[in-house]
């Protein structure tokens, strides 16, 4: 079976939290914050910083319907994305990378992948509660 990292991104008050989490790994693959203008762009961004650190063979797992539009050509990418889906589809293609969406049905019946995808999501969430808390302290 393929390694996998899945990804998942949190957004408020112009920041987002990006973290990566890699299936049987103690440590996450990233965590970090990063100025974005929506979650969307935060959840792509997320997904090509994946996608550049992950090792060959790899599935990358998003939740996003976004993302996952974009990756399958069921939406056209604006011109600010465009950079980000190219690098994505680059990095793929050399690194043998596979895409997997969690979102819908198929996050509902795997248990696993639920589990897993949940911590990147408690990570994201909890990097940008902290940046936010301490944003706003006196």
């Amino acid at each position: 079976m393929a390694l996998r990292i899945y990804v998942d991104a949190a957004f408020g008050e112009g920041l987002a939290a990006i973290a990566a989490v890699q299936a049987g790994a103690s440590e996450p693959l990233f965590s970090l914050l990063i100025p974005a203008k929506d979650n969307n762009e935060a959840e792509l961004i997320g997904y090509y910083l994946a996608a550049l650190r992950a090792p060959e063979g790899a599935v990358l797992c998003t939740d996003s319907g976004r993302v996952h539009a974009l990756l399958r050509g069921r939406t056209l990418p604006s011109q600010a994305e465009l950079p980000y889906l190219e690098g994505i589809h680059l990095a793929m293609e050399q690194k043998g990378l596979t895409h997997a969406f969690m979102g819908g049905k198929r996050r509902r019946r795997r248990r696993a992948h639920r589990f897993l995808h949940a911590q990147a999501d408690r990570l994201a969430y909890e990097t940008l509660q902290n940046a936010l808390n301490a944003l706003h302290e006196p």
